[in-house]
């Protein structure tokens, strides 16, 4: 299975047979000139690459089969319109064993806990007051967040018990 950060249909094609250079930009706009400096940066990427793999022939030519391609890429775009809409393009994992591709939404996070403490309150104390709720919390093994939060719950319980 390969996964890769795919912006259109040759992104696609290139998953598929593993190439690592991209040819088409990631814009539907046509390439930028290209300077001496990109080329000399291309030139020796492209030395490293070539003494690593050799080249090797594909067993199908993107422009033969464009086509597929842009098929599943359109079916992708309209199947994930939002997530694309904001981050110009799509991860896209690639199966050998059956030749399927798939679209993978990467997870947020973890969920929430239910009555977590979600919710940040900055105040200021003085020093004195400071060192005071520092030595308690080294006492009692605690971090100074629950012990402001044990020192609230007391104070409300306290105020509720005097109405």
């Amino acid at each position: 299975m390969h996964q890769r950060i795919c912006f259109g249909p040759y992104d696609l094609f290139s998953l598929k047979h593993d190439l690592v250079v991209t040819l088409q930009p990631p814009t539907n706009e046509p390439a930028q000139p290209l300077t001496k400096e990109t080329f000399k940066i291309a030139t020796q990427f492209i030395k490293e690459f070539g003494e690593k793999e050799r080249g090797r022939i594909l067993p199908e030519r993107f422009e033969d089969t464009k086509a597929k391609y842009v098929a599943i890429w359109a079916r992708f775009i309209s199947t994930h319109q939002e997530y694309y809409r904001k981050r110009k393009y799509l991860h896209v994992a690639y199966n050998p064993d059956n030749d399927t591709f798939s679209v993978v939404i990467p997870d947020r996070g973890r969920p929430p806990k239910p009555n977590s403490a979600d919710k940040k309150i900055d105040f200021r104390l003085d020093t004195a007051t400071t060192n005071q709720l520092d030595n308690y919390c080294r006492i009692s093994n605690i971090q100074r967040s629950q012990a402001i939060r044990e020192a609230i719950e007391l104070f409300l319980a306290d105020k509720g018990r005097n109405k």
